[in-house]
């Protein structure tokens, strides 16, 4: 047996995963390489595309209006670059900042002329909350669309892959597409090539989670087989990152409660999807009280803080030689 992230050879510990966010409850092989720690599915099945249902999350987000927002953008300058501090303060009080602020301001995204491509954008959410902020090039691909869609000329969305696109982009950002991607290492490889000089690389993925591992086993959420093919360690990852000349300026553990709901459900046999008694379905159903999500939520909140959750943001950029 071969890990294809890091080529190391071995009897590595096998994994027995099975489907539960749809509740099919398929089994498939993954195994752990025991030298860089990813876990990754043995064989993709043929048929994956019947694990990517018309229910499924990223093609069913609230659709967001592709039109300019004067609040909007002066609420973001003022949370990400200090701008605007009278009215960005009063907006302040009325708006909490949303979670992609964030983002954009460890991306060093204050010129809103920077290009900026979202690999694996779904139905292109967030690629309108950011054009709704004033930004003006913006790229997203998705191989799963059913067609590409051209709002403007400052915002389209393609039906392809990362191996389709051509040209520089001062920003890249996979959020929670790399782990759906067979070969690692040439995705990687492309996107360092499609960066600019000075071009930064956001990459959010689940990551190997040591305590919830210990707690949850095989019902861990974000292994979520057969659509993850790899769930990367820090370890793993890392080797990607600067084999192929780059190199992380920050790591963000930030996953939610979802990591403990999720894997409490499963651990239940409880599907989040197409199950009433799952929260995700149905709320005034589910077998959790108030007390058990605030708990989840502080759960996870320690679990970031010790870098120690399933969920991981990367920003990254060229290694300086």
């Amino acid at each position: 047996m071969k890990c294809r992230i890091c080529l190391q050879e071995g009897d590595f510990k096998q994994l027995k995963l099975r489907e539960m966010m749809f509740g099919f409850r398929d089994n498939f092989d993954y195994f752990e390489c025991g030298n860089c720690g990813c876990i990754q599915i043995a064989k993709i099945p043929a048929n994956i595309e019947k694990y990517y249902p018309s229910n499924y999350y990223s093609y069913t987000a609230a659709d967001v209006p592709v039109k300019r927002s004067f609040i909007r953008r002066i609420h973001f300058e003022y949370h990400s670059f200090g701008k605007h501090r009278l009215l960005g303060g009063l907006l302040a009080l009325k708006f909490k900042a949303s979670k992609f602020y964030t983002w954009l301001k460890e991306l060093q995204l204050s010129n809103k002329n920077e290009s900026i491509l979202d690999v694996g954008c779904g139905n292109g959410q967030l690629l309108k909350r950011i054009y709704r902020l004033g930004f003006n090039d913006l790229t997203g691909i998705d191989p799963f669309m059913d067609k590409d869609v051209i709002y403007n000329p400052q915002l389209r969305l393609l039906k392809k892959d990362i191996f389709d696109i051509q040209g520089q982009f001062d920003v890249i950002m996979m959020h929670h597409s790399l782990e759906h991607m067979d070969h690692q290492n040439e995705v990687i490889g492309k996107a360092a090539s499609l960066l600019s000089e000075k071009g930064r690389l956001l990459i959010r993925i689940p990551i190997v989670s040591k305590p919830l591992m210990e707690k949850y086993g095989i019902n861990v959420v974000s292994l979520d087989p057969p659509r993850h093919f790899y769930i990367h360690s820090l370890k793993s990852i890392t080797h990607l990152i600067q084999q192929n000349n780059l190199s992380i300026y920050k790591t963000v553990f930030d996953a939610d409660p979802f990591s403990i709901l999720g894997s409490e459900q499963y651990s239940r046999d409880i599907s989040n999807v197409n199950d009433d008694r799952s929260y995700i379905q149905n709320p005034q159903n589910s077998i959790f009280t108030q007390e058990d999500l605030q708990r989840f939520q502080q759960e996870i909140d320690q679990y970031n803080q010790a870098g120690e959750s399933d969920s991981v943001a990367l920003y990254i950029r060229k290694a300086q030689v």
